[in-house]
C-alpha cells in the first residue's frame, strides 16, 4: 500500500514538473510572439510612413506637373497670339520697306541723270563739256583730306553709339533663351525677335517659328568672341555689379541679336563657378521661372604679369589684382529689391519669394544665399528669381566638383555638408525663415 502511494506521488510530481516545463515553454513562445508582433508593428509603421511620404511626394510631383502643364498651355496660347500679331506687323513693315525702296530707286535714277549731265561720274581722263573736271578734282582732294582728319572722330562716335545701343537694348525674354537652349520654337514676344530673324524670309511661317542657330553653334560663336579682347571690350557692357567672386556684364551677340548676362569669375574662385554650373544644371526644370536660364560657360583670354610687373593681355578687374578667367552665361533675372525700382515691384509679396525657394528645395538644392542681393524680381514672370548659387550645394552630392578628397580642407567641407544633410528638414526650414526675413525687409525698404 505504501508502495502505491509513493508511486502515485512520484507520478504526480513528474506531471507537475512536466506542466511547469510546458508553462515555461509557453511563456517563452508568448514572449517571442510578442517580440515578433512588436517588430511587425514597427515595420508596418515604417512602411506606412514611407507610403505617406511617397504619397506626399507624388502629390507634389502631380501638382508641379499640373502647374507646368497649365503654364505651357497658357504660354502656347500667348505665343500663338503674339506670333499672329508679329507676322501681321512684319508684313506691314516689309510692305513699307518695299515702298521705300521703290521711292529710293526713282530718286537715284533722277540723281544719276542729273550727275551725268554735269559730268560728275565720267570715266577718268574725260572732262565734262563745260570744264567742270578741275572743280571735281579739287572737290575730291578736299573730301579725302576731310575724311582723313575726321576718321578718328568718326571711329570714336561709332564706338560711343555702339555702347549706347548696347546699354539701351532690352534683354531677351526667358522663353526666348530657353527655346534657344532646348531647341524649341522662337518666342515671338521677345523684344529682340526682329534681330533674331534678320535676313530671314518673313513670309515663311516655318522660319519664324525657329531660332536661326542651334545652341551648340551659338555657344561656340560666343566663346570665340570672348577670346578676342577687342570684341570683349566693344560687346560687353559692365553692369556695375561687383561681388566677392566676380562681376556682371550685359552682353549682346551682334550676329543674332541675343542679349543676356555674363557673370565673370575671378581666378581665385574658379572652383565655385564649376559648382554653380552644376547647380544650374540640376535646376533645369525651373529655369526661366524661378532661376535664370543657364546658357553655358566660356573661358576668357589668358592674362599674365611680365617681369616688369605689367599686366599683359586678358581681362582684369579695375583694381588690377585679379584676372577674369571664366564666364557663366545666363538670362537676365530681374531687378534688385530696392526703392529705386518701386514702380516695377507692385506685385512683390512674401509668398512669391517662398515659392521660388520651395521650388529650389524640391529639386534637392540648398541655396544658402540668405541675402537680398541674391533675390531679384522678374517683371516678365511677375515673380521672384534666385541667383548666385556658387555657395549652394546638392543634397545628394555635397562635394565640390573636381576637389581632391585627400585634401584635409576639402574633407572638412564635405563632412560639414554631410552633417547638414542629416537635418535637411531643419536646414530647409531655416532657409525658408531667412527668405521670409529677406522679403519682409525688402517690402519695408521699398514701400515704407
Amino acid at each position: 500500500m505504501e508502495m502505491d502511494e509513493q508511486t502515485e506521488r512520484s507520478f504526480l510530481r513528474q506531471r507537475l514538473e512536466d506542466n511547469d516545463r510546458l508553462v515555461e515553454e509557453k511563456d517563452r513562445a508568448l514572449q517571442q510572439a510578442q517580440e515578433t508582433i512588436r517588430v511587425l508593428q514597427h515595420v508596418v509603421q515604417q512602411t506606412t510612413q514611407q507610403s505617406q511620404e511617397k504619397d506626399m511626394l507624388l502629390q507634389k510631383t502631380l501638382k508641379r506637373e499640373r502647374r507646368a502643364r497649365k503654364g505651357k498651355e497658357r504660354m502656347q496660347k500667348e505665343r500663338d497670339d503674339a506670333m499672329q500679331k508679329f507676322q501681321e506687323k512684319i508684313r506691314g513693315l516689309q510692305h513699307a520697306r518695299l515702298s521705300t525702296l521703290g521711292g529710293h530707286s526713282n530718286r537715284s535714277q533722277e540723281n544719276r541723270n542729273t550727275l551725268s549731265e554735269s559730268g560728275v561720274g565720267m570715266p577718268p581722263g574725260i572732262s565734262a563739256p563745260d570744264g567742270t573736271g578741275l572743280v571735281r578734282a579739287t572737290h575730291a582732294t578736299r573730301t579725302e583730306e576731310s575724311n582723313t582728319q575726321g576718321q578718328s572722330k568718326t571711329t570714336e562716335i561709332a564706338e560711343q553709339k555702339s555702347r549706347e545701343r548696347q546699354r539701351n537694348r532690352p534683354y531677351c525674354s526667358q522663353h526666348c533663351l530657353l527655346g534657344l537652349v532646348e531647341g524649341e520654337p522662337i518666342d515671338p514676344t521677345c523684344p529682340n525677335v526682329a534681330f533674331h530673324c534678320a535676313g530671314e524670309d518673313y513670309e515663311d511661317s516655318v522660319t519664324l517659328r525657329f531660332h536661326p542657330v542651334n545652341h551648340f553653334k551659338w555657344l561656340c560663336l560666343i566663346r570665340g568672341q570672348l577670346l578676342n579682347e577687342n570684341a570683349f571690350r566693344t560687346r560687353f557692357n559692365f553692369q556695375g555689379v561687383v561681388g566677392d567672386t566676380g562681376t556682371v556684364f550685359k552682353v549682346i551677340d551682334w550676329e543674332y541679336g541675343y542679349t543676356f548676362v555674363a557673370k565673370a569669375i575671378i581666378s581665385p574662385h574658379m572652383i565655385l563657378s564649376e559648382r554653380e554650373s552644376r547647380v544650374y544644371k540640376r535646376l533645369k526644370p525651373i529655369q526661366g521661372e524661378y532661376v535664370p536660364v543657364y546658357l553655358g560657360m566660356a573661358d576668357l583670354p589668358l592674362g599674365v604679369v611680365d617681369e616688369y610687373g605689367e599686366r599683359v593681355g586678358g581681362i582684369w578687374t579695375d583694381d588690377g589684382d585679379h584676372n577674369l578667367k571664366q564666364m557663366i552665361l545666363l538670362s537676365w533675372a530681374g531687378v534688385p529689391l530696392v526703392r529705386e525700382h518701386r514702380g516695377l515691384l507692385e506685385g512683390l509679396s512674401i509668398e512669391k519669394g517662398k515659392d521660388a525657394l520651395q521650388a529650389v528645395h524640391e529639386l534637392g538644392v540648398r541655396h544658402r544665399g540668405g541675402q537680398m542681393g541674391h533675390v531679384l524680381y522678374n517683371t516678365e514672370r511677375n515673380g521672384i528669381m534666385l541667383v548666385d548659387f556658387e555657395t549652394s550645394y546638392l543634397c545628394d552630392d555635397p562635394g565640390l566638383p573636381g576637389q581632391n578628397n585627400h585634401n584635409d580642407e576639402a574633407l572638412e567641407k564635405t563632412e560639414g555638408q554631410l552633417a547638414i544633410e542629416e537635418n535637411e528638414d531643419l536646414c530647409a526650414a531655416e532657409e525658408m525663415g531667412e527668405m521670409t526675413n529677406v522679403m519682409i525687409g525688402a517690402l519695408k525698404a521699398v514701400f515704407a
